[in-house]
């Protein structure tokens, strides 16, 4: 079980009750919405097996931390006769592997670390030491869960969509999306931003769109102010990037440009993470502690 805070409720001391809810459920629910939308549209055939619906919603590898599987990528798999895959297999047990060794020889000392952190009473240097760790961490513990899941899914002869693909080497706020969480990401792209309009709409209903979007996703988190703002933080950083590529478009940077937006995007993610880890109260100290003056 998971206890879910709510706003006004201290995170790191937190001795009053809290909501519970089922581990694994929000995963649940993206899967049935995803099922239930492309089923309305005509993307999924009214004959679909109730025994493949039913290992699709519970198949048990990616219903705790994800990634969000397509219908009917696993329909296809799972519906088909083919022989047993000894090499998928054995990619299976490798990404399994790596996927331990990223949560317990990785992400724990990381967290270790981190938890003697004192970012607001320590020089910047320090601070920033300190969000790189996070940042380590947050990705490393993260990615570890999608990569047992996606392992576990390869040994069953499954295979199911990437969640991560290198987001720290991301050049831009918009890229960033793009290669964290993936599945998540293109769960709302499709089922809430485009919806609603995406980028079809003219500037300001395209920035109401993507301030939806990342409340969303930063209240999926939790329902706290904290999550609400690394949110906003996030679609303010794809809004403030939207307008700075239409100012010097990325691509007439080459590659200098391109690493000096990886830079900075790696920067301004990693101090998000303040927001995200910390009571909105708490963060603001913290973040200021960045600053090298």
């Amino acid at each position: 079980m998971i206890a879910v805070k709510w706003p006004g409720d201290p995170v790191a001391a937190a001795t009053g009750p809290a909501w519970i809810a089922p581990l694994a459920v929000s995963y649940l629910g993206f899967q049935l919405i995803h099922f239930a939308v492309e089923r309305a549209r005509g993307n999924i055939a009214p004959d679909a097996r109730s025994s493949t619906f039913w290992s699709y919603a519970l198949f048990f590898p990616t219903l705790p931390a994800g990634p969000i599987k397509r219908y009917e990528n696993f329909r296809a798999q799972a519906e088909s006769a083919a022989p047993f895959d000894t090499d998928l297999f054995t990619k299976g047990v490798f990404r399994v592997a790596v996927g331990f060794a990223k949560k317990s020889v990785l992400a724990y000392p990381a967290y270790v670390w981190l938890d003697g952190w004192q970012g607001a009473t320590e020089s910047a240097v320090a601070a920033w030491l300190g969000v790189y760790c996070y940042f380590a961490y947050i990705y490393l513990d993260f990615s570890a869960y999608s990569d047992i899941a996606i392992g576990a899914a390869a040994m069953m002869g499954l295979r199911v969509e990437e969640n991560f693909r290198w987001p720290i080497f991301a050049s831009n706020p918009s890229e960033f999306w793009k290669r964290w969480h993936m599945t998540m990401t293109g769960f709302l792209r499709d089922y809430v931003f485009i919806p609603l309009g995406g980028s079809r709409e003219g500037a300001l209903q395209t920035a109401v769109n993507t301030i939806i979007t990342m409340t969303l996703i930063g209240l999926w988190h939790g329902i706290a102010w904290n999550f609400l703002a690394w949110g906003l933080y996030h679609a303010a950083l794809l809004l403030g990037y939207r307008v700075w590529r239409n100012i010097l478009p990325t691509h007439r940077l080459g590659r200098p440009g391109r690493a000096l937006g990886v830079l900075a995007t790696f920067h301004l993610v990693g101090a998000g993470w303040i927001l995200f880890d910390n009571p909105f109260r708490d963060a603001l100290p913290l973040l200021r502690a960045l600053a090298p003056f």
